[in-house]
């Protein structure tokens, strides 16, 4: 990721100035951060580059932050209702959810598409189309889908719905977005 060279990320709490730590990327490429809020907006700052992310449980895995110039894509999932609880979603049960695809970068992004795959236990009933036409920078496009959660053997577990994006110029972003299974209600 950084070769031999440490990196380090700062972590800050967009609603509370004094919410902030440096954490060191990991040799993986993953970071970790402590007394995350749910629900909370964050910024991430790696070597200049910005990433505004909203962990929607404890533990979730808000993707891949790219550091890159020009284009960048960044992915979220959230509830289409701010009745459901990102904590508490339930197997067995559907869940209308919106995917979030946000240019954060300085370009615009031309004629893109998503895929996604899916992991086991986790089911599109219902999808809006995977062409998301251009986004300007700073703005975000949004496709309506509904996911079922299927049976579990854990009192939880997380599952990860890998992204790829591609635009017209063949430039494809992997990302993913987690989501947290509760076995029972």
């Amino acid at each position: 990721f950084f070769g031999d060279k440490d990196v380090n990320a700062k972590v800050e709490a967009i609603q509370n100035a004094l919410d902030e730590q440096t954490v060191t990327i990991g040799e993986n490429g993953e970071i970790e951060a402590d007394n995350i809020i749910a629900g909370d907006d964050y910024r991430v700052t790696i070597e200049g580059h910005e990433f505004i992310v909203t962990p929607q449980t404890d533990g979730d895995n808000v993707g891949t932050l790219t550091l890159t110039d020009g284009v960048n894509i960044k992915t979220s999932l959230v509830p289409w209702s701010s009745s459901v609880d990102m904590m508490r979603l339930y197997s067995g049960e559907s869940y209308d959810m919106i995917l979030r695809f946000t240019n954060i970068g300085e370009d615009i992004c031309r004629a893109m598409e998503y895929e996604l795959t899916l992991p086991e236990g986790i089911e599109v009933t219902e999808i809006g189309d995977s062409i998301l036409a251009s986004i300007l920078p700073g703005t975000t496009r949004e496709v309506e889908l509904t996911i079922r959660c299927g049976m579990i053997s854990d009192a939880f577990e997380f599952k990860t719905i890998e992204i790829n994006t591609v635009d017209i110029d063949g430039k494809t972003w992997q990302d993913s977005v987690s989501v947290r299974v509760n076995k029972e209600p």
